[in-house]
């Protein structure tokens, strides 16, 4: 395995669900930007996450849309599709994760920006024969 840490979006809401062995479990994608300009891509990451890690996902409300930090082992896992015909996929076991700030669809950072006050006066000094 192949140790992983990316940015992407959450593209669907996630559930997490209780195996056959009781162990709580989550999987979601993630689709991570690649490149600039006519180069820009995206590649799709499935991620799985167990027991604690799960847990923490479903109690901090990640949901389709969220900007999150991923750590993890990627592999690339083959299948089959219906029609027979043979494909392949990234995968994530996740080991860690966090919110990442910024970016389009961050609805909840910027009402936090709005509603936090500031602890102290800002003050710009445009004469640098002022500064110490």
């Amino acid at each position: 395995m192949i140790s992983i840490n990316t940015v992407g979006r959450v593209t669907a809401d996630i559930e997490a669900k209780d195996g056959k062995n009781g162990a709580r479990y989550a999987k979601f994608s993630i689709a991570v930007q690649k490149g600039y300009g006519d180069k820009k891509r995206t590649i799709f990451f499935d991620v799985i996450a167990f027991d604690h890690v799960a847990k923490r996902l479903e109690a901090a409300g990640v949901k389709k849309a969220s900007y999150i930090f991923v750590t993890g082992d990627l592999d690339v896992v083959e299948f089959t599709r219906k029609d027979g015909t043979k494909g392949q996929k990234n995968e994530i076991e996740l080991h860690s994760w966090s919110y990442v700030n910024g970016g389009k669809g961050s609805e909840k950072s910027e009402e936090k920006k709005e509603n936090t006050k500031k602890e102290y006066d800002e003050y710009y000094c445009n004469d640098e024969d002022d500064l110490p």
